[in-house]
């Protein structure tokens, strides 16, 4: 589900991968285990592990159905390259991305070494 921010430097967030588990003491803060974990059981959001790593294919075609470009935080409720996520999934939310090329997408992550993994094996 996209959604309307008011993060300054972008105007929606796409979440086709969610989830993540701590790998740095600013961890212990993470907004988004806690908004996940009042979802638990709702919008994709599972009841038992709610932060648990997911793809959500439903949510993947979301970009295209956006005729007006945007700036996008991609993936603010988990990291895209987290250890578990299939890379298949993270291969589809790329190519969406390249596909649907009139927005600007915006990536964090704090597995910088996997994202060039990933990235080289695209």
């Amino acid at each position: 589900m996209a959604q309307r921010t008011s993060i300054e430097v972008t105007e929606a967030t796409w979440n086709p991968i969610t989830g993540c588990d701590p790998v740095s003491p600013g961890c212990r803060r993470c907004y988004a285990r806690r908004f996940a974990a009042r979802l638990a059981g709702r919008y994709g959001y599972p009841a038992e592990d709610p932060f648990a790593v997911t793809v959500h294919e439903d949510r993947l075609t979301e970009p295209g159905r956006w005729k007006k470009p945007r700036h996008i935080f991609v993936c603010s409720m988990g990291d895209p390259f987290h250890r578990d996520v299939p890379f298949g999934g993270l291969l589809k939310m790329l190519e969406v991305m390249a596909e649907v090329n009139r927005h600007t997408y915006f990536l964090l992550t704090k597995r910088p070494a996997l994202m060039a993994e990933c990235l080289a094996a695209a």
